[in-house]
């Protein structure tokens, strides 16, 4: 799963856990097998398949590449954070084809991102002019081959857009403090920073489809109007990381 902007999802995994039923006696087995290993990394890897994130890592420093059971510590600092499941990467480690798949995955992911983001004019902060954003995206390929494409989309209302407008300016006078050192500046980025901790509501469009064709058709054709506001409470807010 891409999350995008250092934005990390609730969406993430969206297959497994929306569409594919878990098969329980697959998991028991896995979790039996999980304890013969010398397992390293918080006790989530083997030291094979540690050892093959840490290259993971150096090889695409760009982004963030997280263990998805570790996500909750996961502290994404670049613009694409990168899950991959425990049982995934002790499976690359091993399968240099299989590998292969996961990665090319990862690369699309991205890819499509971008496109995406580049379609709806996001700025900076992964948010375009209406408020909209690309929280989370993936791509799986199954057994046979068979790519599937998933995006969470999320429109938040015009009260949390001028907050999150407001941001913006926050960190624009504060790098201009910061680099010019200007009493004036650091004065307003203090004065722009109050954030009020009220409720608001966001729409949340989540698209599926097999092709890039028809994943950017999708996209592009959501009816906002149609999508129902979800209520966000103070203290389970989004991340308005800029």
């Amino acid at each position: 799963m891409i999350s995008t902007n250092g934005i990390v999802s609730n969406a993430s995994n969206y297959y497994e856990s929306n569409i594919k039923k878990p098969d329980k006696a697959k998991d028991a087995k896995s979790v039996e097998k999980a304890t013969d290993k010398d397992k390293v990394t918080g006790g989530l890897l083997s030291k094979e398949a540690s050892e093959y994130l840490s290259n993971l890592k150096k090889k695409y420093a760009d982004y963030d590449i997280f263990v998805q059971e570790d996500k909750d510590n996961s502290q994404p600092t670049k613009e694409f954070s990168v899950y991959f499941s425990a049982e995934e990467l002790e499976k690359m480690a091993k399968d240099e084809g299989y590998a292969k798949d996961k990665l090319n995955a990862m690369e699309t992911a991205v890819r499509m991102s971008k496109k995406i983001n580049e379609m709806f004019g996001a700025g900076e902060d992964g948010f375009n002019s209406e408020g909209v954003s690309l929280e989370s995206i993936s791509v799986t390929v199954d057994d046979n081959g068979v790519s599937k494409f998933f995006a969470e989309m999320r429109k938040v209302n015009e009260q949390q857009f001028e907050r999150i407008k407001k941001a913006r300016e926050k960190k624009a006078k504060e790098e201009k403090a910061k680099e010019a050192k200007e009493e004036k500046a650091e004065k307003e980025a203090k004065m722009a920073e109050k954030n009020e901790n009220v409720e608001y509501t966001v729409k949340t469009a989540r698209i599926e489809a097999f092709s890039e064709e028809e994943f950017l058709d999708k996209i592009s054709k959501i009816d906002w109007n149609n999508i129902p506001d979800e209520l966000v409470r103070p203290g389970n807010e989004m991340d308005l990381t800029v």
